[in-house]
């Protein structure tokens, strides 16, 4: 082997040596699972709202946070929004369980947290129907902090009314 090449060789195993360290670090300071802690904590609001077709378009006071959603052309076929029920959930990863809620409606939710990252919340969520032989929506999403999460389950009718049954739920990180 000639002297230039044996100093090629060695001059880039010097370089390399000395680039896999820093290369290491930033793949650890951009990665921001590993450089933020993992999600242990976190609580969640939800929200039973029925949805009618007649009513005077007044947005309850409860109900004042979904006022775009509610004001939004995929909403203005209704014209009555009201508050059937809702519970707030904590929930806590090292509880393998979730939390659980029933709301007036008949409906049983459970709710778990399965982790997240810097920016969201991963949730796995189970809504069973109203006698509970069956489930509504069993999924696992993620979501960002303080983002909504919708979904109809259907008709719904009590004493004070009648129409679509929606079920909104707004979750945030907890310390």
């Amino acid at each position: 082997m000639t002297h230039r090449r044996m100093k090629e060789r060695v001059l880039g195993s010097v370089l390399a040596s000395l680039m896999v360290p820093t290369l290491a670090l930033g793949a650890v300071a951009l990665d921001p699972a590993v450089a933020h802690a993992e999600v242990g904590k976190a609580k969640c609001q939800f929200s039973a709202v029925l949805l009618s077709k007649d009513g005077d378009g007044k947005i309850p006071k409860e109900l004042e946070f979904l006022r775009s959603f509610f004001e939004s052309e995929q909403f203005s076929m209704y014209k009555s929004f009201r508050l059937v029920d809702q519970k707030t959930l904590k929930l806590d990863k090292a509880v393998a369980t979730g939390s659980s809620a029933t709301f007036k409606s008949g409906h049983k939710l459970k709710l778990n947290l399965v982790g997240g990252d810097a920016k969201k919340l991963k949730l796995r969520l189970d809504l069973s129907t109203r006698d509970g032989s069956a489930s509504l929506v069993n999924t696992e999403y993620s979501i960002e902090d303080d983002a909504l999460f919708m979904f109809d389950v259907g008709k719904y009718e009590d004493a004070k009314g009648s129409g679509h049954l929606m079920f909104i739920s707004q979750c945030h990180r907890a310390g």
